[in-house]
């Protein structure tokens, strides 16, 4: 079994739980004016695009299931792990698209969004200079950004001087002088979160929140209902377990 990556803490308002069929149309409506102008097409573009694809899938299961009788064999097997593969692929595009969009928008040196992922909340994609890289483990435990995935809501640190939630040292380790984290929240719990970090103090506003919210309604419209399923689960089990967590080399340093 493969070492588990790396452990650290990534770094208030009501976040709002949705439907995927609720929120799709009204997201692209609210998102037009402010993230999808001409000069912001990218994160929609990708997420039409993954749309696409999934009715695409979809289509050539259905295909192969009535020319194959539905019946089930090492090609039908062959063929669900290619387009699973081709799925998560698009989907990781789709992701650093949102995060590249993020980081423009507000102005962030660094944007981060981490997803449920096998026993854990992982980074999946990064921009920018001082983001955490893909692959690395979040503590749900944290004071900070724990605490977004915890209580579904957005958590912001105007000045890292001045927020006890922080762990000041890392921060100040990796010129990070203003964080706002933002929940990724699914129909059932909170899936993961979208986290932006600057090297000025006071540098998000209001409408950099607002941006970064819509961005995150972005990657819960391209998730499969059943996706959306498994990884509410993967979050509460890794969210809400007591068991006390490997202390990693990386976690030791940034304690």
């Amino acid at each position: 079994m493969g070492a588990s990556p790396p452990k650290v803490e990534f770094g208030l308002d009501d976040g709002a739980m949705h439907t995927g069929a609720s929120r799709a149309l009204p997201l692209v409506q609210l998102a037009a004016p402010s993230l999808l102008s001409p000069s912001r097409p990218d994160a929609l573009q990708a997420l039409l695009a993954f749309s696409f694809f999934h009715q695409q899938v979809r289509r050539r299961r259905l295909q192969k299931q009535h020319s194959s009788g539905a019946a089930s064999g090492p090609a039908s097997d062959s063929l669900s792990e290619d387009l699973a593969e081709e799925e998560k692929f698009l989907f990781d595009d789709v992701l650093q698209l949102v995060a590249d969009r993020a980081r423009a928008i507000t102005g962030a040196d660094g944007v981060a969004i981490a997803l449920a992922e096998g026993d854990g909340i992982i980074c999946r994609a990064s921009s920018g200079a001082i983001a955490p890289d893909p692959g690395v483990r979040l503590d749900p435990r944290s004071a900070f950004s724990g605490a977004c995935l915890r209580t579904g809501k957005i958590v912001r640190c105007d000045d890292v001087e001045n927020d006890s939630r922080v762990n000041l040292q890392a921060c100040l380790r990796l010129g990070t002088r203003a964080v706002v984290a933002v929940p990724l929240c699914g129909q059932r719990s909170v899936v993961g979160l979208l986290e932006a970090f600057s090297r000025d103090a006071h540098s998000f506003n209001e409408s950099d929140v607002r941006s970064l919210s819509l961005l995150g309604e972005l990657i819960l419209a391209a998730l499969r209902p059943e996706q959306e399923e498994r990884l509410s689960e993967v979050a509460s089990a890794a969210i809400f377990d007591t068991t006390e967590f490997p202390r990693t080399a990386e976690a030791r340093r940034l304690s």
